[in-house]
């Protein structure tokens, strides 16, 4: 049966005040693409989100996003498995709006998020057919 999330958060770089867990050393309030990875984890398993957009449109993301997941917290995503039990959203850049070569690399990302999820033995969050010749 498919999961209907209720609540969704997204990265969100401009906060009233730093995050107490930022891990950048900055006061600033502003959150790099490294700590998004963090503020991404902490979504899900401090504020109990169902859903998180990792969003491509207009920026540069950390396109790495589901390996560190995994690789940084094996125990919370071997429980709650992305794309079974938290969803994981690719907001995908605009190929009118942006360059070519974001659109590839986000796609590429998703292939990846497929094969990583593989290896680590946990629900793949896409569903990929591999077609014999």
């Amino acid at each position: 049966m498919r999961k209907i999330p209720a609540t969704i958060a997204t990265q969100h770089p401009d906060n009233s005040s730093a995050p107490p867990w930022q891990t950048s050393g900055s006061a600033s309030a502003f959150i790099s693409t490294h700590d998004e990875i963090e503020e991404c984890y902490r979504v899900f398993s401090e504020l109990g989100c169902s859903e998180y957009m990792w969003d491509w449109e207009g920026k540069f993301v950390d396109e790495a996003v589901i390996e560190r997941l995994f690789n940084l917290y094996p125990n919370y995503f071997s429980k709650h498995q992305i794309g079974k039990d938290k969803l994981l959203t690719f907001r995908i850049p605009n190929i009118s709006q942006e360059s070519g070569f974001r659109l590839a690399r986000s796609f590429m990302t998703l292939i990846t998020a497929a094969h990583t999820a593989q290896e680590h033995k946990v629900h793949s969050p896409l569903f990929l057919k591999r077609f014999s010749p």
